[in-house]
Order: structure tokens, then C-alpha cells, then sequence
């Protein structure tokens, strides 16, 4: 399929009714169930109860900001206020009851409610939708002229690919997005400030050499969530081979040194009496041949065998703990560049059974990150590629003091701390390429400890970043500032207010005052490109690869469903079975020949 194909231009044709819809909303009309349950709300001073339903009476517990008994006892303005409806009622931001009374830091007052029976109602002027619930054979048609349909989606675009299509984004008119161009933007949502970011190291770099010497490898992956659209997998492969290569390269230089210096000095008293003819036949012969199968099935058995021989002799002598582990720690560093402890590429267990508990290391444990602070490097991998989308992937690495190796959002620069403080893997030509610079950085720790600058005093000089953390009005992990549940809740109530106050100014006027402009939202607040291969061309991966299958196959098909919606909605139906009706109309338009 095209990426370019846009169905024929449906999605304009649904702009085009909105308009229409919007200008015409205050003139919407109410069936004579609605006007009861209009007089039962105005009763009530909150969302009304239709026949056969339960009490969706509002609740005055909770609010964006606290109300003084008077505000909350002014009924007859409670009584007049928007409804704004959690279609999605999962998220609702109050409890206990299912409605609460909210009044907003810009001046507009709503009743919010999950309660579903007030779709239909006129006060009901919007409704929020979460992206990654939202199907679109399950939207609430007819859509109602006078209604405003808002967006709340901080997670990944491979949860919901409709929503990076042009008419699927048009189906909203608000937006709460990672994307910086949304209504409501959340691309920080996972970093709290600055202090975050200038933490201390939890390792310092001594700690990480140690660490190294005692067989970690200098770079760290760690997913368990494997077939995803970015393809991380397919590239980490590559990346884990060109390590290799690239460290036996390396080796073939300094590797004589290691063996004659090292080897012969630590080991050659005790390891002549154990294995002297056996090894040292295998080194001379083998090693320069076959480096890595002489280094993996000789030396790796050999030496091994002696070191845990030697532990066991040393055992209760001073010094002798030190003194073994440094020479398994050498072989280890030489065979084993990166740590993978996840499912996906596993390589390596993680060593306690609490690390190994799944909500361990989606927390921030202090076991967990102490232990991922040894790593001198963190593979980085968003699951899905698009402009700001950025994640704990990115921010932990940095929190903890280790470099991220970074794929995911294309614009990730314009939000770092400073101009070097993470590598970025596109900006190498090749895994070959990164892993020898990885090497480099390994080896030369007055580069490497460039990229933490950022964390002394004055070392974050990103003007955009400090200003965007600034002037939000939300929090991450603060008790002391409101969410962002709560704060798009009320940038939809206030904009919802303004919207009707213009409304009800253009009829008082009698057009002499402009009804208030319709608004959609653009593919700036959400749109995201098709998935790539993570490593390579779409055209060499072969057919029947799952990835391909997968995650190509639902992301066009997204685009289908989005267009089916659209058509839908331009037709004004009302029956959600005629979707795939519709969605078989748009397949057979595809395929049918010029």
C-alpha cells in the first residue's frame, strides 16, 4: 500500500461537517427524554439519570483545584455547567462516586463524569477518549453536532496506529499527546525536573571499571517486550556480532600482552603444575589462528577450571578472593560485550530474585538501580519511532549516571541537557561503526566521562528543556502538583466553556458577533511514520518474518479503519455493526484495478 494514499480524501469531507456540525451546535435539538433528564440535572446540579439507569448525580470530593463551601454550594451555576464525559472510564481522575464537580484554574466550572447514560445530553459538550482504548468500530454514533470528541494518549503509537493517520487524527478535536504539537503536550511526561537529570552518578566511573574487571560487559540491554515496531531486536543482534568482531580486533593486538603478562604472572606457577602442556600447546598453536574459538573452548576451559581449582585452595587466605576474581573477571571481559537479561537476546540471568521480578524493573527500585548504574552504556530503544515520544528509556540511563545509546524520537535532541550527552544510533552508518566507537569510549575514560558533564553545576544549558519544564503545570511523581489526568480534564472544561460562551453571544447577537471558529486537530499532535526495519531494507527481509507481518499489516490497516470511521460519521450512521460494511467498501476501492 502507498504511504501516500488518503482514501480519496474522506477525512476532508468529514472537516468539512464538522464545520457545519460546530456552527450549528447551539442549535442542536433534545428529545423530550433528554428535556426530562435537562429539568431532573438542573434539580440535581449535575449530570442527569435517565430511566432505567443509576444516579450520575455529581459528587463534590474531587477537583483539579480545592473549592470554599460557597463556590461548591452554587447550584444554580452547577446546574448550567458543561458535562465533560470519560468515554474512557478507566482513566476518570475522581473517587469514589462515578461524577464530580471540578472548577478549573482558567474560570470554567464542569461536572465530570464515566457515566455513559449522558452521552445524548445537550450539557454534554465532550467527550475523552484514551488512544489506546479507542477502536473504531466501537465509537458512540451518531456523533452529535454539539460535542467535542478530546484525545488523551501519553503511550506508545504502536498501541492504537489509527491515531497517526491524517482522518484518524481528525477525529478529534482536543488533544493530550507526547507529541510537542498536541493541544495539551505530555513529551515530558516521564522526566520530573532538572534535579533528575543532575543526580550524582549512583556508579562513578571507578565503580564501573571494577565492575568490569568483575565480568560485566560495558553495555547493558534490557527488554523482555521483543516484537515491536521499532525493531530493536533486529539491530541489537548486529550490534552484539560487531562487538565481537570488533573486540577480537582489538584483542589481536594487546591479547599476547594480556596472556603472556597477565597470564603468565598471575597463573603461571599454579597453572604450570595443572595444565602446562595442554594450555600452553593450545595458546601457541591456536590462539593467533583461531582467536575467538581458541579464546572460547581452550583458554575459557582451561583457565576457568584452574581459577575455581585456585579459589578452592585459597580459601580462608588473605587476598586470594581479589586476586581469582580479577583473572575470571579478564577472561569474562574478553568473551562478553553485552549484557542482556531480558527475554528478548537473553544472554545473561539477572542475580537476585527480586531483580528478576518483572515490577522490579519497572520501578525505580533502588536494588534495581544500583545495579543497572554499573553499566557504563544503556541500549535505549523505544518500542515505536515518532517525534517526541521518548520514555524511562531514555531519561533512567541518565538519571543513574550511565550513557544511553538512543533510538526513538527523531527530535530527541531538542529536548537533552546539553549537546553530549547521549549517542545516538543513527548517526552512525552501521552497527560496525557504533560498536567500534562504543569500544573506543571503553577504553578511553576521559571521553567517555564528557557525555556526564551535564550533571555539574550549570551543565544543563538547554534553554528549551529547563523552559518547557517550567511553565507545565503538571507534575511527575509530586503529590505536591496536580496530573495530567486532571489537567487535560480541565483544559477541555475551560475550552468547552469559552466555546459556549461564544456560542450563546453569537445567538444573542444574532451573528453580529462570529460563532466561535471549529477546531481539529492536525497529524502535528499524534501522527507517526509506518515502521522500519530495525537493521536493513524492508525489500531483504524475507516473507513471513513476524515482524513484517505484524506491525505493517496493523498499521495500514489503521489507516482503513480510520477512513471507514470517517465515512461513517459523514453519513451520519448511528449502527456501529455497519463498520466492517463500510471497511469491506474501502478493501475493495483498494484493490480494484486502475
Amino acid at each position: 500500500m502507498a504511504p501516500g494514499r488518503w482514501g480519496g480524501g474522506v477525512w476532508w469531507s468529514l472537516a468539512a461537517l464538522l464545520l457545519a456540525l460546530w456552527a450549528s451546535s447551539g442549535e442542536a435539538s433534545s428529545s423530550s427524554s433528554s428535556d426530562q433528564c435537562e429539568a431532573a440535572a438542573s434539580a440535581a446540579g449535575g449530570p442527569c439519570q435517565e430511566e432505567g439507569g443509576g444516579e450520575a448525580a455529581a459528587a463534590a470530593g474531587s477537583s483539579w483545584r480545592r473549592r470554599s463551601g460557597a463556590e461548591a454550594g452554587d447550584g444554580a451555576r452547577w446546574a448550567s455547567a458543561p458535562i465533560v464525559l470519560w468515554w474512557s472510564g478507566g482513566l476518570f481522575p475522581h473517587f469514589p462516586g462515578p461524577s464530580a464537580r471540578i472548577w478549573c484554574p482558567g474560570g470554567g466550572r464542569c461536572v465530570s463524569t464515566r457515566e455513559r447514560r449522558v452521552r445524548a445530553h445537550r450539557r454534554t459538550r465532550a467527550l475523552l477518549f484514551y488512544g489506546t482504548d479507542f477502536r473504531a468500530y466501537e465509537a458512540p454514533l451518531p456523533r452529535l453536532p454539539h460535542q467535542a470528541w478530546a484525545l488523551f494518549h501519553e503511550e506508545s503509537p504502536m498501541n492504537n496506529y489509527l491515531l497517526s493517520h491524517r482522518p484518524g487524527i481528525a477525529l478529534f478535536n482536543l488533544t493530550a499527546t507526547f507529541r510537542r504539537g498536541a493541544d495539551y503536550p505530555l513529551a515530558l511526561q516521564w522526566l520530573p525536573g532538572p534535579a533528575y537529570l543532575r543526580r550524582p552518578p549512583l556508579a562513578p566511573l571507578a565503580r564501573k571499571e571494577d565492575a568490569r574487571r568483575r565480568g560485566l560487559a560495558p553495555v547493558l540491554y534490557l527488554q523482555s517486550h521483543c516484537n515491536v515496531p521499532a525493531d530493536r531486536d533486529r539491530y541489537v543482534r548486529q550490534l552484539m556480532q560487531h562487538i565481537q568482531v570488533s573486540l577480537m580486533q582489538h584483542v589481536q593486538v594487546s591479547l599476547m600482552q594480556h596472556v603472556q603478562v597477565s597470564l603468565m604472572q598471575h597463573v603461571q606457577v599454579s597453572l604450570m603444575q595443572h595444565v602446562q602442556v595442554s594450555l600452553m600447546q593450545h595458546v601457541q598453536v591456536s590462539l593467533m589462528q583461531h582467536v575467538q574459538v581458541s579464546l572460547m573452548q581452550h583458554v575459557q576451559v582451561s583457565l576457568m577450571q584452574h581459577v575455581q581449582e585456585e579459589r578452592r585452595l585459597a580459601r580462608g587466605k588473605p587476598g586470594a578472593h581479589t586476586h581469582t576474581h580479577t583473572k575470571a573477571g579478564m577472561l569474562t571481559l574478553l568473551l562478553l560485550q553485552v549484557d542482556s537479561y531480558g527475554e528478548c537476546l537473553n544472554n545473561r540471568e539477572l542475580p537476585t530474585a527480586r531483580l528478576r521480578d518483572t515490577s522490579t524493573a519497572t520501578t525505580e527500585d533502588p536494588e534495581f538501580m544500583a545495579f543497572i548504574s554499573q553499566y557504563k552504556f544503556h541500549l535505549a530503544m523505544e518500542n515505536a519511532i515518532c517525534h517526541d515520544y521518548m520514555t524511562e528509556k531514555l531519561w533512567r540511563p541518565m538519571h543513574v549516571g550511565a550513557v544511553p545509546v538512543y533510538r526513538g524520537s527523531p527530535s530527541v535532541r531538542d529536548w537533552m541537557p546539553d549537546n553530549h550527552s547521549i549517542i545516538l544510533i543513527d548517526d552512525f552508518g552501521s552497527p560496525k561503526e557504533l560498536a567500534e566507537y562504543l569500544d573506543f569510549l571503553d577504553r578511553n575514560p576521559d571521553e567517555y566521562v564528557k557525555y556526564l558533564d551535564y550533571k555539574g553545576p550549570g551543565g544543563i544549558t538547554n534553554r528549551f528543556l529547563l523552559e518547557n519544564l517550567e511553565k507545565r503545570e503538571w507534575g511527575v511523581n509530586d503529590l505536591t502538583l496536580p496530573n495530567y489526568l486532571n489537567g487535560f480534564e480541565c483544559f477541555v472544561c475551560d475550552r468547552e466553556n469559552a466555546r459556549l460562551a461564544a456560542e450563546r453571544e453569537h445567538k444573542r447577537t444574532r451573528g453580529k458577533v462570529p460563532a466561535p471558529e471549529p477546531y481539529i486537530a492536525q497529524p502535528s499532535h499524534m501522527g507517526c511514520p509506518p515502521p522500519a526495519p530495525g537493521y536493513g531494507n524492508i525489500e531483504d527481509i524475507p516473507e513471513g518474518d513476524s515482524w513484517k507481518e505484524m506491525w505493517l499489516q496493523d498499521y495500514w490497516q489503521s489507516l482503513d479503519q480510520s477512513e471507514a470511521l470517517t465515512a461513517m460519521i459523514h453519513h451520519n450512521e448511528s449502527h456501529q455493526g455497519r463498520f466492517w460494511d463500510y471497511m469491506h467498501k474501502i478493501f475493495l476501492k483498494r484493490t480494484r484495478p486502475n
